[in-house]
């Protein structure tokens, strides 16, 4: 609640839905205090946080504990964007009376305007109402639209006169609520996957808005988004077989898809393949004020018809999508030449066709130390600049990569994916490592013996050999030499942007609300807003580091076989470390006997600052900081940190928390499921 309110004061709301039962007004202020009767004529369809079944041609809405009402007085100050909160008693109905806490009582005329669901990040400027359309919603289980009222907007304009209340009595405010955004009705079923659980629906158009901010002017109803869009996705909370036909609802902007190509993307799982099967649907409009229901009736594998699209993935989909199997290639001999499938796989809503690719770095320090060959056309040696641009992807949606060794071991670089466009949409990472993966068995699983990237030569007499440098949640590496990357401030609101942008550090300085996170850096929604899965293991518990191993998703770094390791791995590193560092060469290790009596080396290989991308000076011998694939704890407003080590020799103390936007360095543990 804003400052400018007190509870010193009770005003009343009660409002009706479609419906003829009028509220009863059984709410009685206390002596002294102040009170106002807002009473709701009428909600056009679909108004409710949950929408009841259809009866004619409406749609009746009931009201949910803890719902809320903002009031919004234009002109005035009195009301700036204070909240209504329903009585528990009327949970349920389809009208209540809501409770608002005031100081002062109104005395003159008043315009305002009403809208729902209250929210703190909702404002009211220049004729028109601010509010947002996210492109991922929740819906917690099948036929369940609940969740609805979360992602809506309705609004009222009206004015109070105490002049115009009876004597002794509260003036009334009479109302009728609109809504700015359409409501989508998926309604799914399929005898080929019915054993499958239905995790969610996206909704892609061609260059039409699904979803982003939203502006609607308050005479003329119109509606504007200045980021738009082009595809919004619910994801069940509490999945269940396709054995029955399901309802799945989602809340978009209204748009007029007449003549686009759209699509709908279902997403199911058998627990351990995910399937994904984009169908191309015919859509007209996504009405405002209206229920839209579009069927997706007996989906099956033949409804995709998209050669550049792989349906089946066994990794966790995190609500996105990938190119390849894997966002990190291990070559183990000098000249080695493999081929890698690019197709696009996951939820259809991000993906674009692979047309060409190129080389975007290819070593760990300035470009000028390895060599890469895409389908046989590499680097030019003599202008390290010169990479191999434009190379056209194989009719098969492969690639060939052969590698040639440089001055020192460790990482080959990076390669980036382009569309027909030649922009960015994804890249993957290339690592030579003579002999291979070395695996270590911990008392928690089985751990690659050094980061991704790191040469692990026995003495490091170059320390820039210790691997490479991710932004968390990201599966693009960074280099320690700066100049095989660049540096924007974040402004990342979706996932498109981060794919777009694998040779972008997105650093935090220039934004303000970034709470040291890369996505969503200048957000000003809720904290529920940021993604702890990326990596595959939120942490819904409050303790420290989530105690579950947690799952390989399509954004984790690390090679096939292999996913980010787990706090619990971290944990007993930490417990079981050597109270003294071990120094080889030019690098200082932190020392773990795994077994009790054979070393891991958890090298001091430095950081990214999350504020500009930069290095730290002194960085091999001050500083070790690795990531976990855990967010710190669950849904703590103030939190937004990842479970990780990290230790600074200058200030001498342990840190197992870090903002999101640092780049530090990744270790891998085995996946039992070999995704």
């Amino acid at each position: 609640m804003k400052k400018l309110l007190y509870t010193s004061g009770i005003v009343l709301l009660a409002l009706s839905s479609c419906t003829t039962e009028e509220p009863e007004m059984n709410a009685t202020p206390e002596n002294g205090k102040n009170s106002i009767t807002f009473v709701g004529e009428t909600f056009a369809p679909g108004t409710r946080i949950e929408i009841g079944d259809k009866e004619g041609s409406t749609y009746p809405v009931l009201w949910s504990e803890g719902d809320q009402i903002g009031i919004i007085s234009p002109v005035e100050t009195t009301f700036q964007n204070a909240s209504a909160t329903l009585n528990a008693s009327d949970a349920g109905k389809n009208s209540g009376i809501f409770v608002l806490d005031t100081e002062t009582p109104v005395e003159t005329k008043m315009d305002l305007i009403i809208y729902y669901p209250y929210s703190s990040f909702t404002s009211y400027s220049e004729g028109a109402l601010h509010s947002v359309v996210p492109m991922e919603q929740k819906q917690a289980r099948p036929n369940d639209n609940s969740h609805v009222g979360k992602y809506t907007l309705a609004y009222a304009t009206s004015s109070i006169d105490p002049a115009l209340a009876e004597e002794g009595k509260s003036p009334t405010v009479n109302f009728s609520l609109k809504h700015a955004v359409a409501y989508v009705k998926f309604v799914v079923s399929s005898s080929e996957f019915a054993s499958y659980k239905l995790n969610g629906v996206s909704l892609w158009s061609d260059g039409e808005a699904i979803a982003g901010d939203l502006a609607v002017n308050l005479s003329t109803g119109e509606t504007k988004t200045e980021t738009p869009r082009n595809y919004a996705t619910v994801l069940v909370e509490e999945p269940q077989a396709l054995s029955s036909t399901q309802e799945l609802w989602l809340v978009t902007l209204p748009v007029d898809l007449t003549g686009k190509e759209v699509y709908a993307s279902i997403s199911m799982s058998d627990g351990t393949k995910n399937v994904t099967i984009p169908r191309k649907i015919d859509v007209k409009q996504l009405k405002a004020n209206a229920v839209n229901t579009i069927t997706l009736s007996n989906v099956s594998m033949a409804d995709n018809t998209i050669p550049w699209y792989e349906p089946e993935e066994t990794r966790y989909l995190a609500a996105g999508w990938a190119y390849g199997e894997a966002n990190t290639f291990v070559t183990t001999t000098d000249g080695e030449e493999f081929t890698i499938d690019v197709k696009a796989r996951g939820y259809f809503n991000g993906c674009e066709e692979p047309k060409y690719a190129k080389i975007i770095f290819t070593n760990n320090l300035n470009g000028t130390n390895y060599t890469l060959a895409i389908n046989g056309k590499r680097n030019n040696p003599q202008s390290p600049s010169d990479y191999a641009k434009d190379v056209e992807i194989n009719s098969d949606y492969t690639l060939t990569i052969k590698t040639s060794k440089g001055s020192y071991e460790g990482w080959f670089g990076k390669v980036g994916i382009m569309n027909a466009e030649k922009e960015y949409i994804w890249a993957f990472n290339v690592w030579y490592l003579p002999g291979g993966i070395v695996e270590h068995t911990y008392k928690n699983g089985v751990v690659m013996d050094r980061y991704i990237g790191d040469s692990y030569a026995p003495d490091y007499t170059n320390w820039h050999g210790v691997g490479a440098y991710f932004q968390w949640g990201r599966p693009f590496a960074f280099s320690w030499g700066s100049t095989t990357y660049k540096v924007a401030t974040t402004n990342v609101t979706d996932l498109k942007i981060s794919a777009k942008n694998p040779d972008i550090f997105f650093k935090t300085d220039g934004a303000e609300r970034h709470n040291g996170d890369w996505w969503l850096g200048d957000w000003q929604g809720a904290r529920t807003d940021r993604k702890d899965d990326f990596w595959g293991n939120p942490n819904t518990t409050a303790q420290a580091g989530s105690p579950d191993k947690g799952t390989k998703s399509i954004y984790d770094p690390c090679p096939k076989g292999w996913m980010v390791a787990s706090p619990t791995i971290y944990k007993e590193v930490i417990e079981g470390k050597e109270s003294d560092f071990e120094t080889n060469g030019s690098v200082q290790s932190m020392i773990y006997k795994y077994d009790g009596i054979n070393k891991a080396y958890w090298h001091f290989s430095g950081l990214k600052w999350a504020s500009s991308g930069g290095n730290p000076n002194n960085n091999m011998n001050d500083i070790v900081g690795v990531w976990s694939n855990s967010s710190y704890h669950g849904y703590d407003a103030s939190d937004h940190n990842v479970y990780q080590i990290y230790y600074r020799t200058s200030q001498g103390t342990w840190s197992d928390a870090g903002g999101r936007a640092a780049g530090m360095s990744v270790r891998c543990m085995k996946d039992t499921d070999n995704r």
